[in-house]
């Protein structure tokens, strides 16, 4: 279980960026182009690169027998709360004040070239890895159908968690609904009194306690259906919304934030591991873990990072979608690489992290950035010439 929003403040192009320049510290204020280290909320990029480096821990871990439920449920609910106020920071003043059809589409489609190009492809990876296994069956019929569910995005208007044949991309179905009613979403909050946002939070929270606790009825047995029916956007649209009510916040920008972010998610990667509790079951476990989640993000939303951490920091943002979708290829080749080296769980590890950073890494600079590019200006070039019709 793994996602990310992944969506940096600075891979929308620069005339979204400008949009929220007056409320970036001075030092971070310039024109840059997407994946530069200019126009970003460093701290968030930190946290969100933090957030995707931990989700590869946990699925190392669990394939090695240790399961850290904290860490790869809430690492992953880190990723809708950021989700929400870099949303907000990139569009809040594009639809805080009313929704135009332009803004409304060049957005969607922002959102698809940022989103699906890869998904699309991890899509198409993990059906070729399934397909020697599955032979000419119905089960690879129904994978190849999930596959395209999945690499389209049309997983998203039903139930992700059942329909997505790639580990993690659950979550970004979730997204891309978010996206759907983010600018209805973003109108409202920007309008409303914050007491209001903050009790329509608490009102969502309700209802997903309400969900999980009649889950427990509906699913006895088999994890696999809880989780099918658990991962929709009710569940998580209060991590989305309180998100978006963080951006209301105002603070003026401290380093000593970011160590209080950085313990909260430290305590995030660690509860597990201290109390033995099953978060799907304890209702107070579950509320907390989602008050450190809101805190880890409000402080890292509060904070400003050294200048040694600039560069990591950026790096780790860049990295982060793609680490999310394509380390469970790099495990499990390393982890095969291993074994035929007659060798184990070390060498695995030796192989699997830098290897892990490394392909993200690589992945964004050759195919990512390159197909968000080529979509958007695509685009931008459709639209140019429908207005000279």
């Amino acid at each position: 279980m793994t996602r990310v929003d992944f969506e940096q403040v600075a891979s929308d192009p620069v005339d979204d960026s400008t949009r929220f320049a007056g409320q970036m510290p001075r030092t971070q204020r310039g024109a840059g182009e997407p994946g530069s280290t200019k126009h970003r909320h460093h701290a968030l990029d930190l946290l969100r690169g933090l957030a995707a480096l931990g989700i590869a821990i946990y699925h190392f871990a669990a394939s090695n027998g240790t399961e850290i439920q904290s860490l790869g449920t809430f690492g992953v609910y880190l990723f809708f709360v950021l989700s929400g106020v870099t949303m907000m920071l990139v569009y809040g003043r594009t639809f805080g004040e009313s929704i135009q059809l332009g803004d409304l589409l060049r957005f969607y489609w922002n959102r698809v070239s940022r989103i699906v190009p890869l998904l699309a492809a991890a899509s198409i990876a993990s059906i070729l890895i399934a397909a020697p296994s599955l032979g000419l069956t119905r089960y690879l019929a129904a994978s190849t159908l999930q596959g395209i569910m999945t690499g389209t995005s049309l997983f998203a208007l039903h139930l992700p968690g059942y329909l997505s044949n790639v580990i993690g991309a659950w979550s970004l179905g979730v997204e891309m609904m978010f996206y759907l009613l983010f600018p209805i979403v973003c109108l409202l909050i920007a309008k409303a009194p914050l007491r209001l946002v903050a009790g329509a939070v608490l009102v969502l929270l309700a209802g997903q306690q309400a969900v999980i606790a009649l889950m427990h009825h509906w699913v006895t047995e088999d994890f696999r259906r809880f989780w099918d029916y658990y991962s929709t956007l009710l569940v998580f649209s209060p991590f989305f919304v309180a998100g978006m009510a963080i951006f209301r916040f105002r603070f003026r920008r401290r380093q000593s934030c970011l160590i209080l972010s950085l313990i909260a998610f430290a305590t995030i990667a660690t509860f597990s591991l201290l109390v033995d509790v099953q978060l799907f079951e304890t209702h107070w476990a579950y509320l907390t873990l989602a008050a450190v989640a809101f805190a880890a993000v409000l402080f890292a939303y509060a904070s400003d990072v050294p200048q040694i951490l600039v560069w990591p920091s950026a790096l780790l943002g860049n990295a982060s979608y793609a680490l999310y979708l394509t380390h469970p290829f790099t495990l499990r080749a390393s982890e095969a690489t291993a074994g035929a080296l007659g060798q184990g769980t070390t060498t695995a590890a030796l192989l699997y992290f830098p290897f892990a950073l490394i392909i993200a890494y690589c992945t964004f600079l050759c195919f990512e950035t390159p197909a968000r590019r080529f979509l958007r200006s695509w685009f931008a070039k459709r639209c140019a010439a429908d207005m000279a019709l």
